[in-house]
């Protein structure tokens, strides 16, 4: 059984990892309120202990979204990226994406009632 906590959004747009001087050039998978999964770069060596900034640009907005995040898991296709903090103009921007991707109400107030609740 799933036990997310928070409703994934398959999404595709290019998206850009940043930590220290290091930068690699990825693919978004899916996202959430919570975090994104995008394609690991053949050449990401990240360092574990460090946070991980994530920028990517929703089609048809001006600003891009910024996430930064630790890794949660990683495999040789793909790496989690749960967020630690977002502006609020990326999780308003967020919010909007997986409001019109839900198509329920109850669903979206559960998602953000969750975020709330992992601030606490």
């Amino acid at each position: 059984m799933d036990k997310r906590r928070f409703t994934r959004i398959v999404f595709s747009a290019p998206v850009q990892l940043r930590q220290g001087t290091h930068e690699w050039q990825s693919q978004l998978i899916d996202l959430s309120l919570h975090g994104v999964l995008v394609a690991r770069p053949d050449d990401f060596e990240p360092d574990m202990q460090q946070d991980l900034l994530v920028t990517f640009q929703l089609e048809g907005l001006s600003n891009s979204i910024l996430i930064v995040g630790k890794i949660s898991h990683i495999n040789q296709d793909a790496i989690g990226i749960g967020a630690e903090m977002i502006d609020l103009d990326s999780i308003s921007q967020l919010r909007r994406l997986v409001e019109l991707n839900m198509g329920d109400d109850a669903l979206l107030h559960r998602n953000f009632r969750n975020l709330c609740e992992l601030e606490n």
